[in-house]
Parts: C-alpha cells; sequence; structure tokens
C-alpha cells in the first residue's frame, strides 16, 4: 500500500474538501457615540453647548493619533441649508474606554426644529470592525437668540417743555435785613408739553456771582415740590427764612432734584439774582 505524504497543503486541501476552512478574525476598535444633546434652551447663533460621550466597543486601541469628531446642526429636514460644522478632536481610546466632553459656540441659525447630528472618525481614518455606526442624531427646539440687543436709550424727559423761572420776592435788588422774610419763584413752563415733576432749593453766596461756598435758605431741608407744569401753566414755590442778614450783598440762584434737569431752554431755569440785604 502506498502512503501518501501529509503536508500542510494537503492537510489543508482535505480540511476544505470537509467545509471546515478557518476563518481568520482581526481586533479592531469599534468607536460609537452613545449621548448626546444641548445644554440648556438652544438658541439661535453661537452661544450653545453641546454635551456628547464616545465609547470604544472594540478589543483593541484606537492608534496615536486624535479622534475627530464632527458636529452638524441644521434645520430638520433640510440637512444642506443652513449647515454649519464644527470640529474638534479628543485623545485615542482604549478598548472599552469612554470619554465625555463638552463642545461648545455651536451655532444655530435659524428657530425651529433643528438636526444635530455627531459624527467621530469622520475621516475614517481609525481601522474599525463597523464603520456604519459612527453617527448619532438629536433633535433640539431652537428658540430666542444668542445676541442681547444693546440697551434702549430711554428717549430724553421733557422734550417740549421749557422751565423758566422768574424771582417774584425780592422783586427788585433790595432785601430787608435783619428780619423774617419769604423769597418766592415762579416757574412757568413756556413749551409745547408738559414738564416733570421736580424738587428745587434757593442757595444763597456771599458774593455776587454766585460761586464757591453757599448756603442755604431756610436750612438743608428747605426743599420744595413743583409738581409737573402743563403747557403754558405755571407754580410757585416758597423759601421762608427766620432771619435775613443785617446787611451786606448776596447772590441767589436755584439748585435742582435731580441734579441734571434739563428740559429744550436750559439757559433760563436756573437764574441768579444779585441783592442788598439793609
Amino acid at each position: 500500500m502506498t502512503r501518501i505524504p501529509r503536508t500542510p497543503a494537503l492537510i489543508v486541501a482535505l480540511v476544505a474538501g470537509l467545509g471546515l476552512v478557518p476563518t481568520t478574525s482581526f481586533a479592531a476598535a469599534d468607536l460609537q457615540i452613545t449621548a448626546m444633546s444641548v445644554q440648556g434652551q438652544a438658541k439661535v447663533g453661537t452661544c450653545n453647548t453641546v454635551s456628547m460621550t464616545v465609547r470604544n466597543f472594540g478589543d483593541t486601541f484606537t492608534g496615536n493619533a486624535t479622534l475627530d469628531i464632527a458636529l452638524i446642526t441644521y434645520p430638520s429636514g433640510t440637512p444642506n441649508l443652513n449647515r454649519v460644522t464644527k470640529n474638534l478632536f479628543i485623545s485615542p481610546m482604549q478598548p472599552g474606554a469612554q470619554t465625555s466632553f463638552t463642545i461648545s459656540d455651536v451655532e444655530f441659525k435659524v428657530a425651529g426644529t433643528a438636526t444635530i447630528q455627531g459624527l467621530v472618525d469622520s475621516t475614517q481614518e481609525t481601522p474599525e470592525s463597523n464603520e456604519n455606526n459612527n453617527s448619532r442624531l438629536a433633535t433640539a427646539n431652537v428658540s430666542g437668540n444668542c445676541y442681547t440687543p444693546p440697551p434702549t436709550t430711554p428717549p430724553p424727559t421733557n422734550q417740549g417743555c421749557d422751565i423758566e423761572a422768574t424771582f417774584l420776592q425780592p422783586s427788585g435788588s433790595s432785601v430787608p435785613g435783619g428780619t423774617s422774610y419769604t423769597y418766592q419763584v415762579r416757574f412757568t413752563n413756556q413749551g409745547t408739553a408738559s414738564c416733570d415733576a421736580f424738587k428745587v432749593k434757593l442757595m444763597r453766596y456771599n458774593n455776587t456771582y454766585c460761586g464757591g461756598y453757599g448756603s442755604q435758605v431756610g436750612g438743608s431741608r428747605n426743599w420744595q415740590a413743583v409738581p409737573s407744569v402743563g403747557r403754558n401753566q405755571s407754580h410757585t414755590a416758597s423759601f421762608p427764612q427766620a432771619k435775613t442778614p443785617k446787611k451786606g450783598k448776596a447772590c441767589l440762584s436755584l439748585g435742582y432734584s435731580p441734579n441734571n434737569y434739563s428740559d429744550a431752554n436750559n439757559a433760563n431755569h436756573r437764574p441768579k439774582k444779585v441783592v442788598t440785604y439793609q
């Protein structure tokens, strides 16, 4: 009987003939996005942040190259309209490893329902056992916007108002000295619109130019309230003083609260009056 030598090739042929062809499996990484969502309310603009988790479900290291992540946003149903792509990179991953991170400055172009698409290893540089599970989709309701409008400048007050202040007492340039006295000032609105209410005080300076140190007539609490003055209307404020100086000259002027009280003509509601006490 002739003996047939059992060479490796022959053994393989015999196994193949029995339908027992061995298969070879290759170890590979398998990257998947397991979670993805917008933090808080999604808004139009670039102030959005997306949280994402990536895991390597494979049985080998992904390699030393960093892994790229593509995050794409667009209105739902229109992937090629108002499409925005943002890329970043994460560290290589060992088998079974998982990493969570946030992507800031994510942009949504328009309000409404939007689609968020995450894609790990978008350039397919990392060999994987399954290249078809790298993408994940989510939706977000986009409302409001990231851009804080500049504060609106309130319209100037007293538009059309024109307060004219006139000394009624003293009517001339002399005041009785060393006695009680009541100063009076009339406020007339010569403008085309009502004037805001204000408070006013009367100041006395021991000079003829109303500068430097002055004292408030009637004391520091002697403010007089002037209500809103309508067009062509007037209001008179009185400032009593228990005892006037016996003699000398002084300059009288008005102070307002608010201090920057302003109207259409600021030249006529702060008159100065030089008087002589005698």
